[in-house]
């Protein structure tokens, strides 16, 4: 079937693009990042169009983020995933700090046939390139595999205060505006009473209760109400970096991730030690090891983050073993600065696992072979534990330099992502 790409802002959204008569010459050569594949949705994707016209198929957002009017005339933009490339007529002009969007469904007479590309994404991944007249590579999006969900877009973002840009899920797609996350808000707050507060666990015994440990040296862990009250405090356990915290779904006792000893210890819920795992991983800064720590409860399989330098995705047997090792860049070219990855739960629902991350205050989901799903912005300060009630759609977050337990809602909307 032929896909006609069209422009969907001349119709719909006001946007610095222009097609004249007037020809604006390209210079000799352009810089990289003169035109960004900004945003993309994939096939059978939804979105709003034409009054009448039928709307589930893709489109790609490209952007101007030079302070010069750019001329498109005989750039390319081609798709590894079918063979395809599609050359920019003349005429074509794109204004500074603007977007183009290009919109990808069949023949329809509906539509301007102006830009029959032939490019349509398969859903399997690939490269989308930008090259400039002269054949020079200016930009690239690479494509996830399986991109297929039906209302989430994916993205170029930058955290605030860093320059690392990101490729992100969206799960309110913006074509022709900037690219942001959807914002989780705060529905409660309670003070803890605890240290330097930091990983978080629901009970696994179906209890209402939460366990949480302290990061300080010599700290413990606790044992708190849903509204921050200690009920019991395991002295007999001392960590030297507590960061993360998983009860077994199994026989219940309580697993540490040891974030300087790179360990996994096991203790029992009066603070006697079991056993430990030690963990042979990547990198060398202390500060910079396990942090997150979730159990699926039917292989028994730990799940955990190695916080940044290098980010990190583990997957580790009941048995020590090491599954799954995988960096996580998030789309990024380099580790760069903006997600520190910090602490996890497993959402039996859905399949997913939830990650939480201080530096950028924003929740990930990802899948469990660690593909980041969604992503949502929550504004609180270090926060560094998650858990989670899907009997009643919350999360419980706990800041680390504030001491405090948040409630968050889950939101219907992003429910399944994992299946």
């Amino acid at each position: 079937m032929r896909i006609t790409l069209i422009l969907l802002s001349l119709f719909l959204l006001p946007t610095g693009l222009s097609c004249t008569d007037n020809i604006i010459e390209p210079p000799e050569s352009f810089d990289p990042g003169s035109i960004i594949i900004n945003e993309i949705m994939g096939p059978a994707q939804q979105l709003f169009g034409p009054e009448g016209a039928e709307t589930r198929h893709g489109w790609i957002e490209l952007y101007n983020p030079t302070d010069e009017t750019i001329a498109l005339r005989d750039w390319e933009l081609s798709y590894s995933g079918t063979g395809t490339t599609f050359r920019f007529p003349a005429g074509l002009t794109l204004s500074p700090g603007r977007y183009l969007l290009l919109w990808m469904r069949p023949d329809s007479p509906e539509f301007s046939d102006s830009f029959n590309t032939g490019i349509e994404l398969t859903g399997d991944g690939g490269r989308l390139t930008m090259l400039d007249p002269n054949g020079t590579e200016i930009d690239f999006f690479d494509i996830p595999e399986n991109y297929n969900h039906p209302v989430i877009s994916t993205g170029l973002y930058r955290f605030n205060g860093f320059n690392t840009q990101f490729i992100l899920p969206f799960t309110t797609p913006s074509p022709g505006m900037a690219n942001s996350l959807d914002t989780l808000e705060a529905e409660a707050s309670y003070q803890l009473n605890i240290g330097d507060p930091s990983g978080i666990s629901a009970d696994a015994t179906g209890g209402p209760d939460l366990w949480i440990v302290g990061d300080n040296p010599g700290d413990s862990v606790y044992k708190v109400s849903r509204t921050g009250e200690v009920i019991k405090t395991l002295d007999r356990y001392q960590g030297e970096d507590t960061e993360g915290i998983a009860q077994h779904p199994g026989n219940f006792s309580l697993w540490i991730a040891e974030e300087r000893q790179r360990a996994l210890v096991n203790i029992d819920t009066l603070g006697y030690t079991l056993g430990r795992i030690e963990l042979d991983i990547p990198g060398s800064d202390p500060n910079n090891g396990i942090e997150g720590l979730t159990i699926h409860p039917e292989t028994f399989n730990f799940y955990a983050v190695n916080k940044r330098n290098p980010r990190l995705f583990l997957e580790i047997s009941p048995q020590g073993d090491v599954l799954r090792l995988q960096e996580m860049n998030f789309g990024a070219l380099t580790g760069g600065a903006g997600i520190s990855m910090a602490g996890l739960w497993y959402d039996a629902q859905d399949d997913v696992i939830w990650l939480v991350s201080d530096e950028s205050r924003a929740i990930f989901i990802l899948s469990t072979e660690g593909e980041t799903l969604a992503a949502f912005h929550h504004g609180l300060n270090d926060t560094e534990g998650i858990a989670g009630d899907r009997e009643n759609n919350l999360l419980f977050l706990v800041s680390d330099s504030d001491a405090m337990l948040y409630h968050l809602p889950i939101p219907n909307e992003i429910l399944h992502l994992g299946n």
